[in-house]
């Protein structure tokens, strides 16, 4: 709901446990990528229900280890 706010979703998941329990993250797809850009400037920081968002890019190990390196 507050992701479509930004734009057309072709795909979301929330990730669980074997117990179906929330891992506490998952990953939305946009139809456009202009729209997913826009989700994560307004959406990264945000706080909702008291849990501070951390809303990215999807990005591969390599591109993380890079960035983390940096």
């Amino acid at each position: 709901k507050i992701f479509g706010e930004y734009g057309a979703i072709t795909s979301s998941v929330v990730m669980r446990d074997a117990d179906g329990k929330s891992k506490c993250f998952g990953f939305v797809n946009f139809e456009n990528a202009d729209d997913a850009a826009k989700a994560v400037e307004a959406l990264n920081g945000k706080k909702v229900d008291d849990k501070e968002w951390y809303v990215g890019k999807a990005q591969k190990k390599l591109e993380r280890e890079q960035e983390l390196k940096s």
